[in-house]
């Protein structure tokens, strides 16, 4: 399995491969589009810092997957964990993550203005 969990030889993760060879957007969207990522991100930058705070913020997020997305978004360099001498760590957003969330925030409002309207 490749880091991401997808098994190396299956079509899917062929496919997926051959998409990012394609148009390396492929795979940031593959990256980005994982369950809960960018909610955890936005929240991440508008305020929830702390593990406990980002719980309040999604309640129906287990912890589980939380954990799983904070260390992805730390491994992609997207937040980074700060630990005060306190025993809570809290998460910031990185200037790559506020460049990421630049360009999500950009495919919102499109999705908002071309979406709700019926394509002309």
């Amino acid at each position: 399995m490749s880091g991401s969990g997808r098994k190396l030889g299956s079509s899917n993760f062929l496919n997926q491969q051959r998409l990012a060879e394609a148009c390396v957007a492929n795979e940031v969207i593959a990256r980005i589009s994982l369950r809960w990522k960018m909610s955890v991100l936005y929240s991440i930058d508008t305020g929830a810092r702390s593990f406990a705070e980002l719980k309040r913020v999604h309640p129906t997020l287990s912890d589980h997957i939380l954990a799983a997305r904070l260390r992805e978004l730390r491994r992609e360099g997207l937040i980074c964990k700060d630990e005060p001498s306190s025993r809570h760590p809290f998460y910031t957003t990185t200037r790559r993550g506020s460049s990421l969330l630049e360009i999500v925030r950009a495919l919102c409002a499109w999705s908002e203005e071309e979406l709700a309207s019926p394509s002309a």
